[in-house]
């Protein structure tokens, strides 16, 4: 069988006590691809207290899910404060910033 179309399976605890305890660099912000095949890209984003990812906007439609923290993602002049377990859901192209109260992990999930 093709490789390329075999499962994946992946611990997402595991995974997010490795990538918050690593070095998240000047910026604060750490990036772990969870899958990246065609129709579905996915990642672990871990933010530390008090920073801010910039807004910016993705063209496929996305879920922000709060796992650890607590983060705000705001977005047209509105504000979500997300609770852990929360998903926020986005169309594609609208533009978003998301702001980490606390150090917060979250999973991106994106079409393509």
């Amino acid at each position: 069988m093709n490789k390329s179309f075999m499962p994946r399976y992946m611990d997402i605890l595991k995974s997010a006590e490795e990538i918050t305890a690593r070095d998240h660099g000047r910026k604060g912000l750490l990036k772990h691809a969870i899958t990246d095949m065609p129709g579905l890209r996915s990642f672990l984003l871990s933010v530390r207290k008090g920073v801010t990812v910039p807004e910016h906007s993705v063209q496929p439609s996305i879920t922000i899910q709060l796992l650890v923290g607590e983060a705000s993602v705001g977005t047209r002049g509105e504000r979500y404060d997300l609770q852990e377990s929360n998903v926020l859901a986005l169309h594609g192209g609208v533009p978003h910033h998301v702001f980490a109260s606390q150090h917060s992990l979250l999973l991106v999930i994106m079409g393509r």
